[in-house]
């Protein structure tokens, strides 16, 4: 039949309140804070010290020499990456070697198309290659105006029309008397009469037919106009790839151990092992005297009945009778 011995043992409070005295080498156990009292047959328990083998309370908090524990800040760790600013930040603006945007002005493109001065002014007057457009009759190239006087006419002398004295009287000319080839004056424009109404009609020579910049200086009018860029960022070719501010995307980012991001003492690696209260009591070979070996918190029993604590290095303290609560 196995024996099962149990020490004395009560609350903190309680044994304050009755103050025993215990026997020579008697433990007294409080069992709310673990710790162990030693009578010495004559001190009150009040006056007792506590024994150095008092039990462990099972909190970290009591332990010494305890480790400097990870409190998961990242800022805490060892040997952790020196990060860019952008790793926290995640602004475009943190980046270094950054590549140098286009501002959506014209004058910014390279490889742009050299435009005519007209082709943003729309004056007809910046044209090139404008044509000579006849200003009077001394323009024509069959007129040949000399020292023009009051009173006369213009008369064509076989070659050339001129201007001269206007014959009146019987001598003059009648309306039949007077033509004019049809043939087209060269370098543009005509002349023609009427010998019935005596009417000239000149025909200036034709303009040519303008493009419709010529007169409205739009810019939307230009045919062949350069595909101009719209300022957008999306219509840029050849963008580089922007970083989009997660950590994921980091390249060369450290690998981090679960604990960096789950703070929890459970995912550290090489804890300290804690001492429990099972380890604190041990059971060992009864002794042969009070001066045997054995380390404080070893407790034996013998055949007789007898109890033996170990309350000191190699000091034991023995108990005899009958054991109870």
């Amino acid at each position: 039949m196995a024996i099962q011995i149990r020490i004395r043992r009560d609350t903190a409070a309680n044994w304050t309140s009755a103050n025993p005295v215990l026997g020579l080498g008697e433990p007294g156990l409080e069992t709310d804070t673990r710790k162990l009292k030693y009578g010495d047959g004559t001190t009150a328990w009040t006056s007792l010290p506590y024994g150095s083998d008092s039990g462990f309370d099972g909190q970290y908090s009591s332990l010494t020499g305890k480790p400097t524990l990870f409190d998961g800040a990242y800022s805490s760790l060892t040997g952790s990456p020196s990060l860019a600013t952008v790793a926290t930040t995640g602004a475009y603006s943190d980046l270094s070697g950054k590549p140098t945007l286009f501002d959506g002005a014209y004058s910014s493109l390279t490889g742009a198309p050299s435009l005519a001065t007209v082709a943003t002014s729309g004056s007809y007057s910046d044209l090139s290659g404008t044509p000579t457009v006849p200003t009077n009759l001394d323009s024509l190239t069959d007129v040949t105006i000399t020292t023009p006087a009051s009173g006369q006419v213009l008369k064509y002398n076989g070659t050339a029309w001129i201007n001269d004295t206007d014959s009146t009287g019987t001598s003059g000319i009648s309306l039949t008397s007077l033509s004019v080839s049809s043939t087209t004056a060269s370098g543009g424009g005509s002349l023609s009469y009427d010998n019935t109404t005596g009417a000239f009609t000149f025909a200036p020579a034709s303009i040519p037919s303008l493009a419709t910049v010529a007169t409205s200086g739009d810019y939307n009018d230009l045919t062949n106009k350069p595909t101009l860029f719209d300022g957008a960022y999306a219509s840029l070719s050849g963008k580089p790839t922007l970083f989009d501010g997660a950590y994921s995307s980091l390249s060369g980012a450290p690998t981090l151990a679960i604990v960096a991001t789950s703070g929890s003492y459970d995912d550290l690696t090489n804890k300290p092992s804690i001492p429990s209260i099972s380890g604190l009591l041990s059971w060992a070979e009864a002794p042969a005297t009070n001066t045997s070996a054995g380390t404080p918190g070893q407790i034996a029993y013998d055949a007789g009945g007898n109890l033996y604590v170990c309350v000191a290095n190699e000091t034991w303290a023995k108990f005899s009778g009958t054991l109870s609560w």
